[in-house]
């Protein structure tokens, strides 16, 4: 063989291992896009699970906590001054706990004092209620917009590296177009002339 063969031949076997490295690496890029992917993926589907749960394990409480003050106020309308009727003229000589019917006169000043500041109080405390409802909705919908920004961030995040990735590659690619131009102008040139001589 000649010695230009032998270049062409050298020339050839560089060229593709040039092609082979460089196929390697749009493979590991891909690869590596795709892992990248998956971990986003991983990662949302965890944090959408944990929002659910806290979502659910809220409407637990918050139905508990609904049964519960169902029950005090069922309990206080009970046992309350105000559907005791036991006003002080009315007491029985059995005990404090009796009454005589035909004496019960109505409530006591004090008795209606107290059954006033007890519905005041309930007021209140209802609306502390409705204020911290409305402080948890608030928060609640806060976390819902933080979790959608994060997802659009996430998503330009993936969008800009795909858009990088495709640019090195494209890049890439136009230097071995080049390369590959200026290997087959040499070959044209060499090969040619030795041909001719």
């Amino acid at each position: 063989m000649s010695r230009t063969t032998w270049s062409f031949l050298f020339l050839v076997r560089l060229y593709d291992l040039k092609r082979r490295e460089l196929d390697q690496r749009a493979c590991e890029l891909q690869k590596a896009e795709e892992q990248c992917r998956r971990a986003i993926n991983v990662a949302m589907q965890r944090y959408n699970k944990l929002l659910k749960e806290e979502s659910d394990q809220k409407a637990l409480l918050k139905a508990k906590q609904t049964e519960d003050d169902n029950m005090t106020e069922i309990c206080n309308a009970i046992y309350g001054d105000f559907l005791s009727e036991n006003p002080a003229q009315a007491i029985s000589a059995f005990g404090t706990n009796r009454i005589i019917p035909d004496r019960y006169k109505g409530m006591t000043l004090e008795q209606i004092k107290d059954i006033r500041k007890s519905q005041e109080e309930q007021m209140k405390e209802r609306e502390r209620q409705l204020a911290r409802q409305k402080q948890e909705d608030e928060e609640w919908d806060n976390q819902l917009l933080k979790s959608s920004r994060l997802g659009l961030l996430i998503e330009r995040e993936i969008e800009r590296s795909t858009r990088e990735i495709n640019r090195k590659v494209a890049e890439k690619n136009l230097q071995l177009a080049h390369e590959q131009k200026a290997f087959q102008d040499y070959l044209n040139k060499e090969v040619s002339c030795e041909v001719v001589f």
